[in-house]
């Protein structure tokens, strides 16, 4: 009997050094102001020897967190420290997508900006701290973008119009 796991993966745009997949796991390690930190970089590099790796939730806005110290991405200081991580995968070869989210109705007001009570889902279009955080994603050299529990019309159509296979 062969062992699959250690042999690579190929299908229409991905393509894995092997078929082991880091699932996403909140590590809650960024620094003040959500800014993922050079141990992150560290972490995910240490995992590297995956085919394939799934970031944990990465906040949207600062409304779309739900839990303390988890690494943003809708500031200039968190993309920079996410370029650290994504550099660190893509040098031991391994491919990164990002699962970019917002936590709804599930964070807490003492999360929120002025404690204000967490917004949930709506059937609007999506709005900009989504867009802006996908097109951060795949600038970074993320390979994809994950988007976790969005129920908002048009959002799955746009995040595929923005996907690009490298």
């Amino acid at each position: 009997m062969s062992l699959q796991l250690f042999l690579p993966y190929e299908e229409r745009t991905l393509s894995l050094k092997n078929r082991m997949v880091m699932a996403p796991m909140t590590r809650c390690r960024a620094a003040e102001g959500d800014i993922p930190t050079p141990l992150m970089a560290e972490y995910y590099a240490q995992r590297a020897t995956a085919g394939l790796i799934i970031t944990e939730g990465i906040p949207v806005s600062n409304k779309a967190r739900g839990y303390l110290w988890t690494p943003g991405i809708y500031t200039r200081e968190q993309t920079d420290g996410w370029k650290q991580v994504t550099a660190a995968v893509h040098e031991k070869s391994c491919q990164i997508y990002a699962q970019i989210w917002h936590t709804g109705r599930v964070s807490h007001t003492s999360l929120q900006p002025n404690n204000e009570q967490p917004e949930g889902a709506t059937d609007e279009a999506p709005g900009d701290a989504v867009c802006f955080a996908t097109r951060m994603a795949t600038r970074l050299t993320f390979q994809s973008v994950h988007l976790y529990h969005w129920k908002q019309k048009g959002l799955r159509e746009y995040a595929t119009s923005l996907y690009r296979p490298r």
